[in-house]
């Protein structure tokens, strides 16, 4: 194999894991279901439920589709985490397991989840948001 082919079967092969691997909008039942998990962790703290974030889901869609965590929009600080499995309820069970501490932390009032299926196995991510400060009574960051 010469050094050209190489890099065309590379690129090639780049090509074809993003067709493969597209972020997927919430409206899944995957999603819906990593929803549901993290709604029952949450229940186990007494904190009030998390909120739906478009902007954060936006956010969770970049972080799990490419690996980058741009939080731009969303007035508060974040916290991301991500798991892989195969099938998608094991990357549930992971994803969940891995923030339980931060999903029980009532601080934490917003969420965006995101997801990549990639042929066989599934990647799924949260981003939890805790807005604080004048940002939370609606004023501009200090």
């Amino acid at each position: 194999m010469t050094a050209r082919s190489t890099s065309a079967l590379l690129v090639g092969a780049c090509a074809l894991s993003l067709v493969v691997g597209t972020p997927v909008a919430r409206a899944d039942t995957t999603l819906d279901g990593l929803s549901t998990a993290i709604d029952n962790v949450r229940a186990r703290s007494g904190c009030a439920p998390l909120a739906a974030s478009p902007v954060l889901d936006s956010v969770t869609r970049d972080y799990v589709g490419a690996g980058l965590l741009r939080p731009q929009g969303y007035p508060g600080y974040t916290t991301p985490f991500i798991a892989t499995g195969r099938p998608a309820a094991s990357a549930i069970g992971l994803v969940t397991a891995t923030a339980k501490y931060a999903i029980l932390d009532c601080r934490f009032v917003d969420v965006g989840v995101g997801m990549v299926p990639n042929g066989e196995y599934t990647v799924l991510g949260i981003v939890l948001g805790s807005i604080t400060g004048p940002q939370a009574a609606g004023g501009l960051p200090a």
